[in-house]
């Protein structure tokens, strides 16, 4: 999930330590008055399909009340882990995201973020999140869970059996922030989910950085081949989504097509349209290689296996 720059966290560095207990003592205040009463406010950023410009989904987002310490996500989910109310927290979120949007009647998909050790703790092998979704009658099948892992590789089987419960109860799967965090591309080829949600780092910028360019192209190469979509997180810039476009990513998310909002947009705007109805190929960026390192025609030369004339095109043509 990510989180914008007008939403980072303050910074307790310099906080003289005599002062930190009371701070933590007004955070975890501030956590149970929001827990107890239900304080959260869910909002709703648009996913878009870069192909046409049409929405294809929403990514459920939490904010805790606007004059709270704990307003900001960050804030807010770090202060439940550290007093061991996070699977109390998360699920609260997703039920709240869930309800709110079957009464806004979108008719889209809705991504939920929920850690894998709160699925995988459910004792009761999807019942929490089953009664999360109650809202939605029938339609499990337009939720799409979003799994990040941020912690060590200890932490994989938890992962792994969160991924096991949910898809037995119909959920679609989405590996979020891929480049941060442990693991990630092992864990694509380990689960093969539906969505592969790209961190903005390797988007922002794309379209003069030639690093992230050949990134994102390979990204893209390996979810064609493997069944996976890719969602760009992040994009601010029309020329990066020209490029992402362009490269074929099937969808985006991003301040320039909208921000986060309790009522979320159920179209883009003109400059997305615009943007994406652009016929020219968007340029792009060239590696400069070093010196001794250029590239000559023998490397991009592909090796190819002779064929008979008489051999067919095998399971091509089952």
């Amino acid at each position: 999930m990510h989180i914008p720059v007008d939403f980072a966290p303050l910074s307790t560095d310099h906080v003289p330590a005599g002062d930190l207990l009371a701070i933590e003592r007004a955070h975890l205040n501030a956590l149970t008055d929001i827990l107890d009463h239900e304080l959260l406010e869910p909002l709703y950023q648009p996913i878009v399909k870069l192909a046409d410009g049409s929405i294809f989904g929403y990514e459920g987002l939490i904010r805790g009340p606007a004059d709270s310490l704990l307003h900001l996500p960050q804030n807010l989910f770090e202060t439940a882990d550290r007093h061991g109310r996070l699977a109390e927290l998360e699920w609260m979120c997703c039920r709240k995201v869930v309800e709110q949007f079957a009464q806004l009647g979108l008719p889209e998909r809705l991504f939920v973020n929920i850690s894998p050790r709160t699925v995988a703790e459910d004792t009761h092998d999807g019942h929490e999140m089953l009664r999360t979704v109650r809202s939605f009658g029938n339609g499990r099948n337009r939720i799409v869970i979003e799994l990040t892992e941020h912690r060590p590789a200890q932490e994989r089987a938890s992962f792994h059996r969160a991924v096991t419960v949910l898809r037995a109860l119909g959920f679609g799967i989405a590996l979020d922030d891929l480049g941060e965090g442990f693991s990630s591309l092992r864990l694509w080829s380990d689960i093969n989910p539906e969505f592969v949600k790209v961190d903005m780092h390797f988007v922002q910028g794309i379209h003069r950085n030639p690093f992230k360019f050949q990134f994102l192209k390979s990204l893209q190469q390996i979810a064609e081949n493997c069944g996976s979509m890719l969602v760009a997180e992040g994009i601010e810039a029309p020329e990066d989504l020209r490029v992402l476009r362009d490269l074929g990513v099937a969808y985006g998310q991003g301040f320039l097509i909208a921000r986060p909002s309790s009522r979320p947009p159920t179209a883009v705007g003109d400059e997305v349209r615009r943007t994406l109805d652009v016929a020219e190929i968007a340029v792009y960026p060239s590696i400069q290689t070093r010196p001794g390192r250029a590239i000559t025609v023998e490397r991009l030369l592909i090796p190819v296996t002779p064929m008979r004339s008489e051999s067919t095109s095998g399971r091509l043509t089952r």
